[in-house]
């Protein structure tokens, strides 16, 4: 099971880093409604593999890891696009979404690093709770 964790993180650092490039690289061609477009199918694809993850493991395990995703996702993504454009989300991994950001969830509500972190907790903690023994081979 740890292999679940260590594995999803990896996955979640790619998918920051890939839609990092990917928003960089069309920002300024596409209009927002393009843009919101092409970030259907990228939310589509997020919601396959959590239930793949639900189905090969279990739900607890997954909503651990969909606690644990905006940290690193969109950590890595801010990261990656302040190294690519030092005009935008000059705090980098620390950062909020812009305000041309394509996601729904941003614009109503921006999630701060610290409301990140305390998700990254919180699904850890479920994580780790609900797989101590698998991980461990006892109780606690």
């Amino acid at each position: 099971m740890i292999w679940w964790y260590i594995g999803n993180i990896i996955l979640f650092i790619a998918i920051g880093i890939a839609e990092g490039f990917l928003w960089h690289n069309n920002v300024n061609k596409l209009t927002k409604k393009q843009a919101r477009k092409l970030h259907i199918p990228l939310v589509a694809i997020r919601c396959i593999w959590f239930g793949i993850v639900a189905y090969f493991a279990d739900i607890p395990t997954m909503l651990g890891l969909v606690f644990c995703y905006p940290f690193w996702h969109l950590g890595v993504l801010y990261q990656t696009r302040h190294l690519l454009n030092k005009k935008i989300y000059k705090k980098g991994f620390f950062d909020v979404a812009s305000t041309s950001s394509t996601s729904v969830i941003d614009n109503l509500f921006p999630i701060y690093f610290d409301v990140r972190l305390l998700l990254l907790v919180f699904g850890t903690f479920i994580f780790f709770d609900w797989n101590w023994y698998e991980i461990f081979g006892s109780t606690y």
